[in-house]
This record gives structure tokens, C-alpha cells and sequence, in this order.
């Protein structure tokens, strides 16, 4: 009897390691999601996390692993498309894993999607050098189209990664985003073509992920006018309406804002762009404080959010607490600082700057009390001279009730010094120090507190 190639047992053995992939990625979800609802206080770092998903992985893989190449390969391009509903979860924006933030996963999301383009190039190699060793290079590698299909969703998949690695993706982002969405989509779409036999259930979820994502995309967003106000040379103030947002929202939440509308095509592949709301939700208008004009100016623009963040969580639970802020950090920390405050929570500011006119932002954010401005640019020389109500100088920026002349200094703040006048000695376990800003600040902020014992959370201002 004449057997197709693609008939029997040999064919469809790797089915079941595919679904007991599926199955294992949804039970380590599971595993992050409780213990972000139970909080233990013992917390496993995330890089351990990942490295047991690809112990597992590997396991999984060598289990009464075929003895051909061919099989092997099999076996891999199958694991490949099983880790792809896991990958498009940890992505959506907000998570639907509870107690979870989206922000949270993005170190998840990269490894996973890192692991799942190595399993797809190892599928690839072992392919490549089956057709090698049997000649076939030519008649079925590429001269299959079912096979090329293969090819292409490689090459996809490397572009994905490349392009979202640091170096390039801080380069340029737009490139970044704008590939990766709709590469993900036809990596799904097009493997559905390749893979024999089929991966209907497992394109099933990846579809419903992305359409899941786009309808609510559509059903939580709103057009809202946005109006910008220079505060300085480089920093603007960003206010809408207050009635355009939920009654309530988190202390550090952020939205994400494009320009463009939703039935625009370039909406779906151009980036939102995350911005912290600087206002408490029971203030009168949202206000956002931004760093570079080029993205925003006055009008009408698609607002999403706002998402929620825990970086404020345990600051806000603390008995003292030192907020370190760099430029447009200000957004997060300002409303800190008044919740705190609001709570009777004794907290400081401390506030790098470039340009002593950004200071302005302060009385914007109705942040008068218990602050230091540290000016770092070109004019902080003599700052301490500084005429606080100089309207000649200053354009008319009141400062007198903002500021004291002690609250300003020019130069880089000595953390050491601050915190020996600011938090006790007998309670350390209950001090916090905050830093928002520039990854490079944040990271010299948290090596202090680290060394000294302080509690930390830190926000950074980066893609």
C-alpha cells in the first residue's frame, strides 16, 4: 500500500508536544498572575522566571526526540507557533492578567519572543540541512511554495528581533513599531499555510489575541483636544479635559497618544506614545508635562488609557519618602508628592532641571512645599543669587510663593547629604526613595538607595 508522505504516526507525533507547550506558557502566566495578586513577599526575579520557562522548553523538546533531522525540525517549528499566543499576550496593553500591568511583562514578552525565534531559527538550520544532505535545495526547499513560506516567516521573525533590540529600537522606534505589528500578523497568518499539519487551534487564539486587541483599541479610545504651553525652551505643558477620563486612575498612570484617528491606517502602524498624567484624578483638568514639543502641539489628537502602573505602590505605603526626579520626571512626581502629602506621608523633592525656567512647571502642578530644584545647564552659575521675583529675567514667573531661595541650587544634588536631613535613622525599613526619569539617572539613584539599604522604585523615562 502507497503511504502519502504526510500520513501516519511519524507526521503527527509533534502535535501533542505542540499543545503541551501551549498548555505549559498558559500555566506559567497563571503562575505570574497569582503571585501578583498574593504578593509574596519573597519575589523571584523575572530573568529566573524565564529561565525555567526554557529549561521546560528545552525538556520538552529533547523528550524521545526523533532520531532524524527531519523530525527534529519538525518538533521545533511546532514549538515555535505553540509559543506565539503567549508572546501576544504578555503584549496586550492593558494585561488581562489580574493585578498585572502591561509594563510589568515587557521583559517577559522579549525573552519569550527571543526563545521563540531561536526554536524557529534551529527549526530553520535543521531544515536546511535535511534538504542539503538529500540534494533537494532546490526542488523542495525553494521550489515548494508551502516550504518558501517557511523561508519568509524566518526572515520575518529575524527581523522582528533584530530591530527590537536596544541599539536599533532606540535609533528608531518608528521603524520598530511599525514592523512589528504587522510582521506579527503575518507571521500568525502565514504559518497557518506552512505548517503541515495544520495549527488551527493554536492560529485560533493567536487571531482572537490581535483581534482582541484591536476591538478594544477601538472601543476605549477617544478623540480629545490636547493644548501645549511652553514652559521653558524645552519643556511644555500638555492639558485636557478632565471629563474625557474615568472617574479615577492611578497615581503614576500614563496614556498613550497619537495624532492620528482610528480609521486612519497609519494609526494602526505608527507608536502611541506613553505620557505620565502629572494630576491627581480628583483634580479639575489632566495635565501632562513633555520634554520634546515635536510630537505634540495644539489640537485634536487619539487618547488611549490611562494604564495603570505599581511603581507607586510601595511609596505610597512607606513612612518616609525621597522623590528624585530628572526634566519631565516632574509628571510622575508631582503627583506623588501631593498624595503623599494628602496622606500626612512626610516626602521631598528633588528636582533636576537644565533650565531654571522649567520651574514654572511647579506652580502648574500646584507643588510648592518641601522641594529642591537642582539646575544643572549652562545658566545654574550664581543661581543662588537668583532674584526669585526677577520679571525682567524671568518673563514674569512668580516664584515668591513657589520657592524658596534655599529650595534652588545650581549643580547635581548630594543624595548622601539630603537623606542624613531628611529621613530618621531608627525606621529605615520604612523609607522609600523614588526615581523618575532617564534610565541613566534612575539607575545611579537605585545603586545608591541599593547600597544603603532604602527601599526604591524607580520609573524610567525611555522606549
Amino acid at each position: 500500500m502507497n503511504v502519502k508522505r504526510h500520513e501516519g504516526h511519524a507526521h503527527t507525533a509533534n502535535l501533542n508536544y505542540g499543545y503541551a507547550v501551549f498548555v505549559l506558557s498558559l500555566l506559567a502566566l497563571g503562575v505570574l498572575a497569582i503571585r501578583n495578586v498574593f504578593r509574596p513577599r519573597l519575589r523571584v526575579p523575572a530573568w529566573v522566571w524565564s529561565g525555567i520557562g526554557i529549561v521546560l522548553l528545552v525538556l520538552v523538546c529533547a523528550l524521545h526526540a526523533p532520531d532524524s533531522l527531519n523530525g527534529v525540525a519538525k518538533r521545533l517549528g511546532r514549538v515555535t507557533y505553540a509559543l506565539f499566543p503567549a508572546v501576544l499576550l504578555l503584549a496586550l496593553r492593558p494585561s488581562p492578567l489580574p493585578s498585572t500591568y502591561y509594563i510589568d511583562l515587557i521583559f517577559v514578552h522579549k525573552w519569550v519572543s527571543r526563545t521563540a525565534v531561536v526554536v524557529g531559527v534551529l527549526h530553520g538550520v535543521l531544515y536546511f540541512s535535511h534538504f542539503v544532505r538529500k540534494g533537494e535545495v532546490g526542488t523542495k526547499l525553494f521550489g515548494k511554495f508551502v516550504n518558501l513560506l517557511g523561508v519568509i516567516i524566518l526572515a520575518l521573525m529575524l527581523i522582528m528581533a533584530i530591530t527590537s533590540l536596544r541599539p536599533l529600537r532606540n535609533r528608531s522606534y518608528k521603524l520598530f513599531y511599525g514592523l512589528h505589528y504587522p510582521l506579527a500578523w503575518l507571521c500568525v497568518v502565514l504559518t497557518i499555510f506552512h505548517a503541515r499539519p495544520g495549527v488551527s487551534f493554536l492560529a485560533f487564539w493567536c487571531v482572537f489575541i490581535l483581534l482582541g486587541q484591536i476591538f478594544y483599541r477601538i472601543f476605549t479610545s477617544r478623540r480629545v483636544s490636547l493644548t501645549v504651553e511652553p514652559l521653558s525652551d524645552t519643556l511644555y505643558l500638555v492639558s485636557m479635559p478632565r471629563r474625557a477620563f474615568p472617574d479615577y486612575f492611578t497615581v503614576g498612570a500614563h496614556v498613550r497618544i497619537s495624532r492620528d484617528p482610528l480609521w486612519s491606517p497609519l494609526t494602526w502602524v505608527k507608536p502611541t506614545h506613553p505620557y505620565t498624567i502629572a494630576s491627581l484624578a480628583e483634580e479639575g483638568d489632566i495635565k501632562l508635562v513633555v520634554r520634546s514639543i515635536r510630537r505634540l502641539t495644539s489640537g485634536s489628537y487619539t487618547v488611549l488609557g490611562p494604564f495603570a502602573s505599581d511603581t507607586a505602590n510601595g511609596p505610597l505605603t512607606g513612612r518616609q519618602v525621597m522623590v528624585v526626579a530628572g526634566g519631565s520626571g516632574i509628571s510622575y512626581a508631582a503627583p506623588l508628592v501631593k498624595r503623599l502629602s494628602l496622606q500626612s506621608t512626610p516626602a521631598r523633592l528633588i528636582w533636576t532641571v537644565r533650565d531654571k525656567a522649567d520651574i514654572a512647571a511647579l506652580e502648574h502642578l500646584d507643588v510648592s512645599s518641601h522641594v529642591d530644584v537642582y539646575v544643572t545647564g549652562a545658566d545654574s552659575k550664581g543661581i543662588d543669587e537668583f532674584e526669585i521675583g526677577d520679571e525682567e529675567e524671568d518673563e514674569g514667573l512668580e516664584f515668591q510663593e513657589l520657592l524658596t531661595t534655599e529650595g534652588l541650587h545650581h549643580g547635581r544634588p548630594d543624595y548622601n547629604y539630603i537623606a542624613k536631613t531628611f529621613f530618621d535613622d531608627h525606621d529605615s525599613a520604612g523609607n522609600w526613595v523614588v526615581a523618575c526619569g532617564p534610565r541613566a539617572m534612575v539607575n545611579d539613584v537605585k545603586s545608591w538607595a541599593k547600597k544603603r539599604g532604602i527601599n526604591f522604585s524607580g520609573e524610567e523615562y525611555a522606549l
